[in-house]
């Protein structure tokens, strides 16, 4: 929690490219990223996240329905 972590989450529609979305991670106090649902359109994404913490790179990829 009480590390400072950089990176996006990408929410890739494969159906229609107008409805990707970039999003800057930004954590709360309790390491914790909330996305209003009004900021995503219906459809189904791959959701790719890629982030840094302690010099370290992660990334991770979730298939995603939003309706």
């Amino acid at each position: 929690k009480q590390k400072k972590a950089e990176g996006t989450i990408f929410f890739y529609c494969i159906a229609d490219s107008k409805k990707d979305k970039k999003i800057a991670i930004n954590l709360s106090e309790e390491a914790v990223q909330l996305i209003p649902a009004k900021e995503i359109l219906p459809g189904k994404y791959v959701v790719k996240t890629t982030w840094k913490a302690d010099n370290q790179n992660y990334y991770n990829e979730q298939p995603v329905t939003v309706n």
